[in-house]
């Protein structure tokens, strides 16, 4: 025997409604609860691969989100106590986040073809490229973060080294991109080497620095990275949309034709009657000669019969 829904605080059972073991697709949603009869479609929802897709990518964007987590963690802890291992587990990690953006840039791009006209998918489209968009801004932010904790720590370093460092010294120390900044603050350590009882810690200090000035440029590389990622991210667009600004192009470019045709209409309006006046003219000019050649012709006939 089916079973009804009974409605809370009634104690009854509600007349019209349909039983828990029907099939989803037989039932629709109103105001009062889920009735019988009117069904309504949710392939869409339950079976389109579509819609599928668009699970797994919003997943994938969250676990992007995460990683991006993972990785801050792992910049901060490098700032206390580099090494290499952990030089290396960053570089890793930034390759896999680099790589996963690529690809779910790739399969968004690929579900546009399939959103059609339909607003419900468009929506859900939108949501996944702003999903993307976003997860790509916060590395951005914590890559820009960390470069700028290095740069502080390099200028630290550096004047524990030389107290006496200038300002522009360190500017130049840490900036990536000039050719000539790494012997610059290369130099600046080498000179404290050789001043007695720094020479441990200058050392120290160089190495560190290096390290430091090696991880700068990975961050100035993953950042350049990352700014092209964002763009091909902005640049997503869906495939109607495309026919849409392609079929308003051509629209624009018609438009131009006709108002080139319809002003080269009006020159040649005023050059035809130009014409036609020109014509007039000459026939008036004919016309005249002729009455004049015809009067001299009458005189001279007159004059004649007279003598």
């Amino acid at each position: 025997m089916s079973k009804r829904i009974n409605l809370p605080g009634t104690g009854a059972i509600s007349q019209g409604y349909a039983p828990l073991d029907a099939p989803i697709k037989e039932h629709t949603v109103s105001g009062g609860g889920i009735r019988e009869k009117q069904p309504i479609e949710l392939g869409d929802l339950a079976n389109d691969e579509f819609f599928d897709e668009v699970a797994r990518i919003r997943d994938g964007t969250r676990t992007l989100d995460e990683s991006i987590t993972v990785l801050q963690t792992k910049q901060a802890l490098s700032l206390q106590s580099p090494s290499d291992p952990l030089a290396n587990e960053l570089a890793s990690l930034s390759a896999k986040l680099s790589s996963e953006v690529s690809s779910y840039r790739s399969r968004i791009s690929n579900l546009s073809d399939r959103v059609g006209k339909d607003e419900a998918r468009r929506g859900h489209w939108e949501n996944l490229k702003a999903a993307l968009g976003r997860a790509v801004e916060r590395w951005q932010r914590v890559e820009r973060d960390h470069r700028e904790k290095v740069r502080d720590k390099i200028s630290r370093q550096m004047k524990i080294v030389n107290p006496a460092v200038s300002e522009q010294e360190i500017k130049a120390a840490v900036d990536t991109t000039s050719s000539s900044s790494g012997p610059a603050a290369n130099q600046i350590f080498a000179q404290a080497l050789v001043g007695g009882s720094r020479t441990a810690a200058a050392r120290s200090a160089l190495d560190e620095a290096q390290t430091r000035r090696s991880e700068l440029l990975r961050i100035e590389e993953t950042l350049t990275e990352l700014a092209a990622l964002m763009q091909q991210v902005a640049d997503l667009v869906v495939v109607q949309d495309i026919k849409v600004l392609h079929l308003e192009q051509t629209s624009h470019e018609i438009e131009a034709d006709v108002e080139k045709g319809a002003e080269q209409l009006g020159v040649a309006r005023v050059s035809a009657a130009a014409a036609r006046h020109k014509r007039k003219l000459c026939a008036g000019v004919v016309l005249a000669l002729a009455v004049v050649i015809v009067i001299v012709v009458i005189v001279q006939v007159k004059q004649s019969q007279t003598t």
